[in-house]
Parts: C-alpha cells; sequence; structure tokens
C-alpha cells in the first residue's frame, strides 16, 4: 500500500486568471477562508488585477509541507507565534531554517525546498522537477533517530 496525502477542501483551477479589483479581492477572501495562513503561496496574500495565478502557488504550499515533514513544524510557525507578518515573510521568502545539529538533512533536500519557497512563482521549481528529483534519490530508508531528527540512509 502506498500512503497518500491529500486535502481537496481548497481545490481550484491550476490556473486564475485574475481580471479585475473585485476578483482578487475574491480571491483573496477565498484564500484567507481556506487556506491555512503558514501553508499560503505569496500571490494569494495580495492578488493582484490581470494576475494570473498558477500550479506555483501549489509548489509552495508543497513545500511548506516537506520544510514541516522534516523539522516537524511549518516554515512560517515561528513567524506566526512571534506575531510577526507571515504575509510579510512569505512574499520576501525570509524562511528561517533550524540550525540544529540534531537534522541530519540532505544538502540536496536543502536546495529542494529553498526552491519551492521562492517568493517569485516564476522562480521556483517545476512539478516535473520536484517529481525527477524524488525518482533520483537513491535507495535508502528514511528513520527518526533518538533526537527525533529525520534522516535518510542508503
Amino acid at each position: 500500500m502506498r500512503p497518500v496525502l491529500m486535502d481537496f477542501g481548497s481545490a481550484t483551477p491550476a490556473t486564475l486568471r485574475i481580471e479585475g479589483i473585485r476578483e482578487a479581492e475574491k480571491w483573496k477572501d477565498f484564500a484567507e477562508e481556506n487556506c491555512s495562513l503558514t501553508y499560503r503561496a505569496p500571490e494569494f496574500f495580495n492578488p493582484l488585477n490581470q494576475q494570473t495565478i498558477t500550479e506555483k502557488a501549489d509548489v509552495w504550499s508543497l513545500g511548506c509541507l516537506l520544510y514541516a515533514l522534516i523539522f516537524f513544524k511549518s516554515p512560517m510557525d515561528l513567524i506566526h507565534i512571534r506575531g510577526d507578518s507571515v504575509a510579510l515573510a512569505a512574499c520576501s521568502a525570509n524562511i528561517p531554517f533550524p540550525k540544529d545539529s540534531c537534522f541530519n538533512v540532505l544538502p540536496e533536500c536543502m536546495m529542494l525546498i529553498k526552491s519551492m519557497l521562492a517568493a517569485k512563482p516564476q522562480d521556483r521549481i517545476s512539478f516535473m522537477q520536484i517529481s525527477d528529483f524524488f525518482k533520483n534519490l537513491p535507495d535508502g530508508n528514511v528513520y527518526c533517530n533518538s533526537q527525533n531528527a529525520v534522516t535518510y540512509s542508503f
């Protein structure tokens, strides 16, 4: 059996073309009601008239999920807990990465997450590139050690 992660509560077409200020406000309201603040792509914090939002917003959210699976918290959790602006942090790609030595993360995986969490959608990696990254991982085991650090062994 293969595990599947899914949440279709906020499913929308892969590409949204925003035509007009009223529609931009509609999508901003939709995101506020349906998208978790700490996983929301920067383009949903302040959608603009004549903007196209693509599947790169989902790449951002997937990057947040991968970050959370590795570090046991969302990249925006500490920002949110401190009461700082998650929107500002996301839009500036000011993503804090734990410096703890208990996290043994492959440098390639860190680069993958960083490329998924680029502030500008056009700078984010594509789903095809993400798929290729995982297909090209060598066989190994993922496990959690006594310090709760997720590691990948070959």
